[in-house]
């Protein structure tokens, strides 16, 4: 039985539309601020317009000619800000806009606009609206710019309102992504913000705005600008915001939100502006302003989030006896076996403190090995470590031939110019049908990926030169473009989308370990920038788990449903974090920063896990969250994607590793943590308790191998210019 103790019905009438007259250019002819490439000038007698210009090229003008929508005896009626007279002065290195003037009935409000220098390419801007008696208003404009009129106009390069848009030269709000209502994004609410920012770039420069997500206002986006007809692109920032006074995409409120008197509302936001050909420039330019976010604190940190894997693996669901299923979904999913789940147990046998979950664990791996070391390379997680299953059972040189082979084969999917065509299943619809292309930067990395990581294990020099090669026409189709199309057994091709961004990072990645050349590392930093709109810099809602949640694609499956955008996915956003922490390793100038971004989406990975007091589903990751209600949902993933990088997000070294070592640029694989010493030795903390083998890539002859400064025995392939030693516990390793 439900036993209702009250309800509550609103009527859902909207208030008027706020005046859309389209904007005129006027000339501001008042004082001006500079910062850097960012110059502001105000109008001299008018509330409210100003103009923006960007390394000395016209950008950006307000509107001018906003209204303050408010009830006047229960009934709509707009104050006409720009027909009181409005004083503009420089004071102490900052614009103030001050305009006083009276309603029909004769009650004061006051209004101030103060423009102030925040550093180099960005103004502050901080607006504080007061009445002198009780008023309600519908419509509170605070910013109100037109990107582009009389300038560009409708063109850009690049746009993004992060976690909801990534734009090309193309529309926003548009049935590319989301078919029906949904595809209308020009007013979100704002948990579906992953950050409070938008931006347009156009011709190697960009406009940004930044504000608090805590002041809740309507963040207006539209580009190109199909409110007011400007023949430009729209920012705004009203009032009120998306929820009980507002619903999402309408111009008009639904009610009235109350003023004051004495309690004047102050409300700031920031200008950022720069050069730059994409929208990563303006996304670095926000996180160098607002810094990333401390990473997430795990409840009984690093030993519960072991413990909470362990579980798991060996007590869900996903566990059916020594193999396992990639989710608990229904049917969906048979268990198979699984060499990911063998390595992963054994790894956390040797991290818990439970000596009886130890031995579960190490018990349960041996049923496992059991049933998959005939087939070493299978695996149930979205993140997986290639050679390490063979680096602890051994049949590395056979595993080397079927990887090069695989190379081979991927390789011939590319046409000569590097295109990888997407071809419709005969089950599935045409997701190209809403792309300009028939291919996509995400629907060709994945098939890259595995031609790199067949580089990094055999040093088939040719097949180094014609890998290196694609990644060359890779560049070329795709360098500085938007990521999209990673997820077409269901999303358009068209779709942005964070797994797009996490390949190309391993593609330029790989690229650089074994060419040591400085494009490629150029490369994998850009497509790292272009995952973070998709990753939630700032808690979307004051409550545990939020920040670093991830967004999977902007758009939905099948143009319909499920809707992504607002719903965090976090598989996606580990392979992402994947990506980042294999980057960090050779980026040291930005080291610190991929770090953190991988640690924090990890860490966010086990706060979202499914708890041990869920029989079925203990210790596994939920294919999406909801963030308002805290609550995970969807197929539950098996625990190897959130713990393939556990160890690196709690400052534990790593299950796998390859390093680079000297000038010649060998490939140490070792299943620990390496730390390169000099160009001829590394550290190596290796966590398993049995012998282990060790694989050195890039020797053209039979080298000498010492550990801990003992000579031992070399396994040389030739083939593969690759040597193999076997070795026990932890130490020093020194190739000559």
């Amino acid at each position: 039985d439900l036993v209702l103790q009250s309800i509550r019905a609103q009527v859902l009438v909207p208030m008027p539309v706020p005046p859309t007259d389209p904007p005129q250019i006027r000339s501001c002819t008042g004082p001006e601020l500079v910062a850097g490439n960012l110059r502001l000038r105000h109008a001299a007698d008018r509330w409210g317009q100003f103009a923006v210009t960007v390394a000395g090229q016209p950008f950006a003008h307000s509107y001018g000619n906003d209204q303050i929508g408010y009830l006047r005896d229960q009934e709509a009626a707009f104050l006409k800000l720009a027909d009181a007279p409005c004083a503009v002065t420089l004071e102490e290195g900052s614009i103030v806009a001050r305009l006083d003037l009276a309603d029909a009935d004769g009650v004061k409000w006051r209004l101030e606009r103060r423009f102030a220098v925040g550093g180099d390419g960005a103004i502050g801007v901080t607006t504080t609206v007061a009445v002198a008696a009780k008023r309600e208003t519908f419509h509170l404009p605070l910013l109100t710019l037109f990107p582009g009129l009389g300038s560009f106009g409708e063109r850009k390069s690049q746009a993004v309102l992060p976690g909801v848009e990534y734009l090309a030269d193309e529309p926003s709000s548009s049935e590319a992504d989301v078919r029906g209502p949904l595809a209308n994004r020009k007013i979100v609410d704002d948990v579906k913000l992953c950050f409070p920012f938008m931006t347009v770039v156009h011709a190697g420069r960009w406009l940004g705005v930044a504000w608090s997500r805590q002041d809740h206002p309507a963040p207006l986006f539209d580009s190109p600008d199909r409110t007011f007809g400007s023949g430009a692109h729209l920012f705004g920032l009203w009032y009120p915001g998306v929820g009980p006074r507002r619903l999402e995409n309408s111009v008009a409120a639904l009610d009235a939100m109350p003023l004051v008197p004495d309690e004047p509302l102050v409300f700031r936001y920031e200008l950022l502006a720069g050069l730059g050909d994409s929208a990563v420039a303006p996304v670095q330019a926000y996180v160098a302003r607002h810094s990333l976010p401390p990473v997430p604190e795990n409840t009984g940190g690093y030993g519960a989030a072991v413990d909470l894997l362990a579980h798991g693996w060996l007590d869900s669901a996903s566990n059916q006896g020594g193999i396992w299923r990639h989710a608990v979904w229904g049917k969906n999913f048979p268990p198979q076996p699984a060499a990911d789940a063998v390595y992963f147990q054994r790894w956390l046998a040797g991290q818990t403190g439970d000596a009886g979950l130890a031995q579960r664990l190490r018990e349960s791996a041996d049923q496992g090995l059991a049933k998959t070391k005939d087939n070493l390379s299978s695996g149930v997680s979205h993140v997986r470590f290639g050679p390490l299953p063979y680096l602890l059972e051994g049949g590395i040189e056979a595993r080397i031939d079927q990887v090069v082979a695989g190379a081979r084969q991927a390789l011939s999917r590319f046409a000569a110019d590097g295109v990888l065509t997407y071809h419709p299943r005969e089950d599935r619809p045409d997701y190209s049908s809403t792309h300009f292309a028939k291919h996509a930067n995400g629907l060709a990395a994945p098939v890259a990926k595995q031609v790199l990581e067949a580089c990094l294990l055999g040093g088939d020099p040719d097949l180094w030169r014609d890998a290196l090669a694609l990644v060359d026409r890779l560049t070329t189709l795709y360098a500085g473009t938007v990521p999209r199309g990673a997820q077409t057994w269901e999303c358009p091709l068209h779709t942005p989308d964070i797994l797009a961004s996490a390949y190309l990072i391993s593609v330029y990645t790989m690229a650089y370990q074994i060419s040591g050349e400085g494009k490629y590392l150029e490369q994998a930093r850009y497509w790292a920038w272009t995952g973070i709109p998709f990753v939630y810099l700032d808690p979307p809602v004051e409550k545990p788990v939020g920040t670093y949640a991830t967004i999977a694609v902007l758009g939905a499956t099948n143009w319909r449903a499920p809707f992504w955008i607002g719903q965090p996915v976090q598989w996606c956003g580990l392979v992402y974090g994947a990506g980042l922490a294999d980057l960090a390793k050779v980026d040291r100038e930005n080291e610190a920063l991929w770090r953190q971004l991988a640690s924090s989406i990890t860490v966010t990975g086990v706060q979202m896990s499914w708890p041990t007091s869920d029989h079925d589903r203990q210790g596994l990751l939920p294919d999406f969250y909801h963030l308002v209600a805290q609550r995970s949902d969807g197929p539950a993933i098996n625990p190897g994607t959130v713990g393939s990088h556990l160890p690196d997000a709690f400052g534990k070294g790593r299950i796998y590793d390859c390093q680079v070592l000297g000038p010649q640029r060998l490939l140490v694989h070792a299943p620990g943590d390496l730390q390169v010493v000099d160009g001829s030795t590394v550290q190596l903390a290796a966590w398993p308790v049995a012998p282990y083998r060790v694989l050195v890539v890039g020797v053209t002859a039979k080298p000498t191998i010492t550990w801990n400064g003992r000579s031992v025995e070399v396994t040389y392939l030739p083939a593969h210019r690759a040597a193999v030693v076997h070795l026990d516990g932890s130490g020093t390793l020194t190739v000559h």
